[in-house]
């Protein structure tokens, strides 16, 4: 193994002198992918969004990959300064039947500096494979919609205060619609609706991210339980009237907030770049937030990892917290 890992590095070194063509800086951390062969476009989008912004060592793990052996890539721009920044990429395939452990990527990993993983394998469950990968990385992204365990998998990793520091990407899929919904109770005369909420409907959003919503919702509104029922979620508290959070029936649908006295305050998308905000005191236009991607998703982990005290953490721990134990009690 130590002869294929030294091989492995004396042929990226040799590719980063033939690439660059100049003086190279130094990288800053390994990124670790997990993914299937089917999610390759999707997996690359991560790389290709730290390509001239700053170096580092990609290792994707492909499960269920058909070569054999680590594949090296590099890839270089200038910076500023006329020198080498550079990705460089290992593939690392997982043949088909075999789990993914830590001995596939750990060895290719740069020594003494900081790992992010970002786990995408659909079909995978949280437990074994996906724990046993969180305990060999700084920062953790994964996605409850992939996951054989659903939201569940996701939120208790994400409500996990022991390192590593984890976030579930149906979450982070989430803050578009809560800064949304924030604006539609941003005139006065709305707030008191909040006390007597109904139902929330939510539309656009896959069902691991409304599960979030609801979670969201009763944190912030401080209702004490959470529980899923056939219909969706309903969200509940001693001294407050209950509400139902769903998916909406309507494609128009981006977020509606209907009340026990028959009011309804909603973002109806009216194209791909408009939203109508319409209420008892409130009907306008705005443009449409765009979609959460991959582009800031090193920014995200590191965020996560050095600002473990800021209200938006505890929100997000407080919230798959509620999540983790309406799926597990």
């Amino acid at each position: 193994m130590s002869e294929r890992i030294a091989e492995v590095e004396a042929r990226l070194a040799e590719l980063q002198r033939a690439t660059s063509g100049r003086e190279a800086r130094s990288l800053l951390f390994s990124l670790v992918i997990v993914s299937t062969p089917e999610q390759e476009s999707e997996a690359l989008q991560v790389p290709d969004s730290l390509l001239g912004t700053r170096p580092a060592r990609v290792v994707h793990v492909v499960v269920g990959g058909k070569e054999n052996g680590a594949i090296p890539r590099m890839r270089c721009v200038p910076d500023q300064n006329d020198r080498a920044l550079c990705v460089q990429e290992l593939v690392i395939p997982v043949p088909p039947g075999q789990e993914v452990t830590s001995g596939f990527w750990i060895p290719f990993t740069l020594r003494d500096m900081p790992v992010y993983g970002v786990w995408l394998a659909a079909g995978t469950s949280s437990a074994p494979q996906l724990r046993e990968f969180a305990d060999h990385v700084d920062a953790l992204l994964v996605d409850s919609e992939q996951l054989t365990d659903g939201v569940s998998g996701g939120a208790c990793l994400a409500a996990r205060r022991a390192p590593p520091v984890a976030l579930d990407r149906s979450w982070l899929r989430v803050r578009n619609l809560r800064e949304l919904a924030a604006e539609l109770f941003d005139p006065p005369g709305h707030r008191p609706y909040l006390e007597e909420l109904s139902r929330v409907t939510v539309g656009e959003l896959p069902d691991a991210s409304i599960a979030y919503v609801a979670a969201w919702l009763a944190v912030a509104l401080d209702r004490d339980h959470l529980r899923r029922t056939p219909s969706g979620w309903q969200v509940a508290g001693t001294d407050a009237l209950d509400f139902t959070v769903a998916k909406s029936a309507d494609r128009k649908t981006v977020i509606a907030f209907e009340t026990h006295s028959g009011e309804t305050i909603s973002a109806e998308r009216l194209d791909e770049g408009c939203l109508r905000l319409s209420g008892p005191e409130l009907d306008r236009e705005r443009p449409s937030p765009r979609p959460i991607g991959w582009i800031r998703t090193v920014e995200i982990l590191e965020a996560a990892l050095f600002v473990a005290n800021e209200s938006a953490a505890r929100l997000r721990l407080r919230a798959a917290a509620r999540l983790c134990d309406a799926e597990t009690t």
